[in-house]
């Protein structure tokens, strides 16, 4: 599918019905769920998706994922995604508030998912129960209108991170060899927000109050790469995505990723990747 980069819309909560809901949405997918979103869109917030059983595919910044019975999808904020889903699938969606879900310290481990590619779990008997669950619970709380008992959605929404959390160390195992330190989460986050216009170590050690020499020391412990090198990732993910997806040209594509100069965003990108973005899409 082409289409012009401005057609690449981003929803907010406010977007899925339920105004009381506050920072948390929760759709029973059979009841309220679409099976087939076929135009590429992001959310600001976290999509959490239990399927009980389905069929189909999810593609999650262009990567295409198999749907099948007992699955986690986890999307993380500013990932764009569609999806073509089977009739008989069914399971909870569970939207969250990216800053209530980042209060949770068991949040961390999500951040590992965009570096592996790894957002769709199948899942065990027994974890897919526990999860189970925790969402219908979660739906139940968030169906008494008025009288919702925020405190209660709030401590099973931190439960239901720790249990998901849980199952990203034993996915990753031998992958993940240690937590992130606190201050790489936020970076990270800060590089999905501002990437665009900034992409420079420099400012993101400014805004984390840390010297550009200790984030590099921090990035290369925990991820074992430069915090320059997660920029220029980042940069490069979304490069790869318009330039598969968008029938926009290199200087549009180039301009809407935050370089004035077009020929500059095609040594970048091929410092990057290898290949110019005309001889990647030629691959394509």
């Amino acid at each position: 599918m082409n289409l012009d980069i401005r057609a690449v819309e981003t929803f907010n909560l406010t977007h899925f019905k339920h105004e009381y809901q506050n920072d948390y949405r929760l759709l029973h997918h059979v009841v309220d769920g679409r099976n087939k979103i076929s135009k590429p869109h992001k959310h600001d917030f976290y999509l959490l998706f239990l399927i009980e059983q389905g069929s189909g595919t999810h593609t999650i910044d262009f990567h295409t994922h198999k749907v099948q019975d007992r699955q986690l999808h986890i999307l993380l904020p500013n990932q764009t995604h569609t999806w073509d889903l089977g009739e008989q699938t069914d399971g909870y969606q569970f939207m969250i508030n990216q800053q209530v879900f980042e209060s949770f310290q068991s949040a961390i481990h999500i951040h590992y998912l965009r570096r592996f590619d790894s957002q769709v779990f199948d899942l065990k008997e027994e974890a897919f129960n526990t999860l189970l669950h925790e969402f219908q619970q979660l739906n139940k709380d968030l169906q008494i209108s008025q009288q919702i008992p925020w405190q209660i959605v709030y401590t099973r929404s931190q439960l239901l991170s720790l249990l998901i959390s849980k199952e990203i160390e034993t996915h990753l195992d031998g992958l993940v060899e240690n937590k992130l330190h606190p201050t790489v989460l936020h970076f990270i986050n800060l590089v999905d927000r501002h990437f665009i216009a900034q992409k420079t170590v420099a400012f993101y050690a400014d805004k984390l109050h840390i010297t550009a020499n200790y984030l590099n020391i921090l990035c290369k412990r925990d991820l074992q790469v430069s915090a320059l090198h997660i920029i220029q990732q980042r940069v490069v993910q979304e490069a790869k995505g318009l330039l598969k997806n968008t029938n926009s040209s290199i200087k549009e594509i180039a301009y809407s990723l935050g370089f004035l100069d077009s020929s500059y965003f095609s040594n970048y990108f091929k410092n990057q990747v290898g290949t110019t973005p005309r001889q990647y899409q030629i691959q394509l």
